[in-house]
């Protein structure tokens, strides 16, 4: 890190991937499975989950340390093909200069928040892995930092309320509803 100049560095911060490695923990000694990767970073354990036979995942590209005007959000869905984890499909263009501070997967349906100045709350359709598709964008001050699924159509956010510009100011509730 300290023999590249500040353009070398950037472009470092910038460029980001995840190595995702599967392991089988049928039987009494774990196994591996399949490797692949997603563009960007993951938030933490909420950003993936298994479908069936399908692997979803939310991530940023970008710098891990804050958003950029480049940063972007997406799904991507992955499958097994011998070893490997393929991309099968990918939604993108969310949260464009911000990134993912909540993700939550129910069923065939994610969840996701991004923030940098407001709360884009995104809903994603994920019926079809090879077709991800955002259902629906909510944009509103502050964010949700956990989303947690109280029924089929009522989703809690608790996080943090922020002004316009993106300066957080106390703790904030929201129940959305999900339902349309």
């Amino acid at each position: 890190w300290s023999s590249l100049d500040d353009e070398g560095r950037m472009a470092q911060e910038e460029s980001y991937s995840t190595q995702i490695h599967g392991f089988s923990i049928n039987s009494d000694s774990p196994s591996y499975v399949a490797s692949g990767t997603v563009r960007g970073h993951l938030l933490n354990q909420f950003a993936m989950s298994q479908q069936g036979d399908v692997l979803r995942v939310a991530s940023t590209d970008g710098s891990v340390w804050g958003a950029t005007e480049s940063s972007e959000s997406f799904i991507t869905t992955l499958t097994i093909d011998g070893t490997d984890l393929v991309q099968t499909g990918q939604v993108g263009n969310m949260g464009k200069g911000e990134r993912i501070f909540s993700v939550r997967f129910v069923a065939n349906t994610a969840y996701v928040v991004t923030f940098r100045q407001t709360d884009p709350f995104y809903t994603i359709d994920l019926t079809d892995p090879t077709n991800p598709e955002v259902l629906g964008e909510l944009k509103i001050t502050g964010y949700s930092g956990q989303l947690h699924p109280l029924t089929e159509t009522l989703i809690l956010g608790i996080g943090q309320e922020a002004t316009g510009e993106g300066r957080t100011t106390g703790a904030k509730i929201t129940l959305f509803d999900v339902s349309d």
